[in-house]
C-alpha cells in the first residue's frame, strides 16, 4: 500500500494498472471497495480517503457518478467510516456539479441575449 500511495498519492504513475480494473461503474465501485479494505481499520489511513479518492477521480480511473452513487448508499462498518471521511471531497464534488451545471445553462443565456442584441 505505502507503494501506491506514498509521496502525496502517486495515483498517476499506477494508473495504467488501476485503469485496468475500473472499465465499467460496478469494477470502479470495486476499486472503491478496495481502497476500503486498504484504508478502512486504522483511522491515520482513513484521514487520507479524500485524497485518495480525488486523485483516482483526477486521473479518470473513478468516475463523480460513481463516486457520488456509492457514498449515497447506505453502509456500514468500515465503509460508513472510510465515507464519513470523504465527507469534504464528496461534497466539493457536488458543488462543482451544480456550477458546472449553472455556469452551462448561464453561458447559453448570456449567449442568446448577445446574439438578440446584435441583430
Amino acid at each position: 500500500m505505502t507503494l501506491l500511495f506514498s509521496n502525496n498519492y502517486k495515483i498517476r504513475t499506477k494508473k495504467d494498472f488501476i485503469s485496468q480494473f475500473s472499465t465499467s461503474d460496478k469494477a470502479q465501485l470495486g476499486v472503491i471497495a478496495g481502497v476500503v479494505m486498504l484504508i478502512g481499520k486504522d483511522e491515520a489511513l482513513r484521514k487520507t480517503a479524500p485524497h485518495i479518492l480525488k486523485a483516482l477521480y483526477d486521473e479518470d480511473i473513478l468516475s463523480e457518478e460513481v463516486l457520488i452513487a456509492w457514498y449515497e448508499k447506505k453502509s456500514k462498518g468500515d465503509t460508513a467510516k472510510v465515507k464519513v471521511a470523504s465527507k469534504v471531497f464528496i461534497e466539493w464534488l457536488k458543488n462543482a456539479e451544480e456550477e458546472s451545471d449553472e455556469e452551462e445553462s448561464g453561458e447559453d443565456d448570456d449567449g442568446d441575449q448577445e446574439n438578440g442584441a446584435s441583430d
